[in-house]
């Protein structure tokens, strides 16, 4: 089975890291100009509010794809590079949805460490995910980037193109052998 999921930071959902907006940009502007000129009338200022609000949507999507890339620069040219390893998932209960009787899960990583320079095992919290790494990845082996100032960043996470490369796939098979 192929995944449709994509493991990632849920603030790369909304940027053009995600495939699925990129796609949606490009249907959304062929769409909206032919559109335009499939209508009789032609209607100049229909067209200027389309190309107005297009480049403004796509504005805005840059911007915050650009911000999430400099971050992911900045941790990779001042940050120290070591392995980590996620050892748990934090999750906390989101807003509650009156209409579906039902509350939004928040995920997060527990990441550990050895910090390169001390020597010692470091955990830290990252920042809200999209999905379970125990689902969609294949390892839960990941790269950590340490600034000087302690903060860090869990990069290089191993995703699954098929539900049977998963984490929780291969414990399943290795619990099988015993």
């Amino acid at each position: 089975m192929t995944i449709k999921i994509y493991f990632r930071y849920y603030r790369e959902s909304s940027s053009f890291y995600n495939k699925m907006v990129r796609i949606a940009m490009i249907v959304l502007g062929i769409l909206g100009f032919a559109g335009w000129c499939a209508s009789p009338a032609h209607d100049p200022v229909l067209g200027i509010i389309f190309i107005i609000s297009y480049a403004l949507a796509i504005t805005i999507i840059g911007i915050h794809t650009n911000k999430i890339k400099k971050e992911y620069k900045y941790f990779e040219e001042n940050g120290m590079r070591c392995n980590g390893r996620i050892i748990d998932v934090i999750s906390e209960e989101g807003a509650y949805d009156m209409e579906k009787h039902s509350s939004t899960i928040i995920l997060y990583l527990l990441v550990e460490y050895i910090h390169p320079v001390t020597g010692e095992a470091v955990q830290f919290q990252t920042g809200r995910v999209n999905s379970s790494p125990y689902i969609y990845l294949s390892s839960l082996d990941v790269t950590v980037y340490v600034l000087p100032d302690k903060r860090a960043l869990a990069t290089d996470f191993k995703r699954i193109k098929h539900l049977k490369d998963s984490v929780s796939h291969q414990m399943r098979q290795q619990e099988n052998r015993k």
